[in-house]
């Protein structure tokens, strides 16, 4: 299960989706409401909570058990949510250059220097959304990739980074979990020192923070090693 991170959809891992299958993987990469090709039903109510809730209930309706949650940057807040709320369909977390909450912290909380940064980027006429950083900002050095991907682009909900993760969010701590260090985003050095600290496996990747747009194959490499990693957890 592929969770996308702010200001894409789920198409930012469709070149990501096809190594997997490839390798025998059943994948989801949903768009998560209110963003992507799923804009139009943006709303000042659609946040944090609403996205566990839809990210739960695809897992639910489908059956699916054993499942690998995935989550890139403000995916990793949607993920802790559903690996609390129904632990017993997971099988393990793998966040990419992700934000890795405890039960009741916000996005904001994980990286306060940013409530400023996505304040500034605030749309006037809608408030409750703010405006996508250019690609060249997150990393993505080609411009054929830009070129791609930037009319994609759309506005991300405060709600969703303000919004925290339930305090009964449940003990993350028992879910096997890996985590991807993009190492040229520099957003998340010092969430891979804490969890390194805990024992919680880090692979690091040579790649800048939009890794699912610039190094598609070799994420998904690092995926199914991630996989691996889960599975000598639970082994």
């Amino acid at each position: 299960m592929l969770v996308h991170g702010s200001f894409v959809g789920g198409w930012c891992w469709s070149r990501v989706v096809p190594p997997l299958e490839a390798a025998g993987h059943e994948v989801y990469a949903p768009t998560l409401t209110g963003v992507g090709e799923r804009a139009g039903e943006a709303t000042p109510e659609v946040g944090l909570l609403a996205h566990i809730d839809q990210i739960t209930g695809l897992v639910e309706v489908n059956d699916l058990r054993d499942v690998v949650l995935v989550g890139h940057s403000y995916g990793g807040m949607v993920v802790a949510g559903v690996a609390g709320r129904i632990p017993e369909r997971i099988a393990g977390i793998v966040y990419v250059d992700a934000f890795v909450p405890k039960p009741g912290q916000s996005a904001f909380d994980v990286l306060p220097w940013l409530r400023d940064a996505f304040a500034a980027q605030a749309l006037p006429e809608r408030p409750w959304l703010f405006a996508p950083f250019p690609l060249e900002a997150l990393g993505v050095e080609d411009q054929q990739i830009r070129e791609w991907a930037t009319p994609l682009l759309t506005p991300m909900l405060w709600k969703a980074v303000e919004e925290r993760l339930p305090v009964d969010a449940g003990d993350l701590s028992k879910v096997p979990t890996v985590f991807v260090l993009c190492a040229r985003g520099q957003f998340f050095d010092d969430t891979a020192i804490d969890l390194r600290s805990r024992g919680i496996p880090v692979l690091t990747m040579d790649e800048g923070h939009m890794v699912h747009l610039t190094s598609p194959g070799r994420l998904a490499a690092v995926l199914i090693e991630a996989e691996d990693e889960l599975g000598r957890l639970t082994g």
